[in-house]
């Protein structure tokens, strides 16, 4: 949010001073209510694309349970191998949180 020119400078500066940000992380507000109001609508949204990821995992563990009542099928695999990633699936990998200094 905001003007990207000025975020950009503002993300130079913070630089300047060894703290890492970059224009996007930079939030420009008419005010904290304003910024509160943005970063509650920020944090529904990301919640979420974690949800709709984490149950659509879910529907496919299920849906290979289905499938493969009666023996494992190469959809049922399919399905099962989505599920499983689906358990392991973090915020992070979704780009849903900002790394670490430092870390990749």
């Amino acid at each position: 949010w905001g003007y990207l020119p000025l975020r950009q400078t503002i993300a130079r500066l913070l630089h300047e001073r060894a703290i890492l940000a970059e224009a996007r992380q930079v939030l420009l507000t008419q005010g904290a209510n304003h910024a509160l109001d943005l970063s509650q609508a920020e944090a529904r949204k990301r919640f979420a694309i974690y949800f709709g990821v984490k149950l659509v995992g879910l529907m496919a563990l299920f849906g290979a349970v289905f499938v493969s009542k009666d023996g494992l099928t190469l959809a049922g695999g399919v399905l099962l191998a989505i599920g499983g990633a689906g358990l392991f699936v973090r915020p992070r990998h979704l780009g849903l949180t900002t790394p670490k200094s430092g870390s990749k």
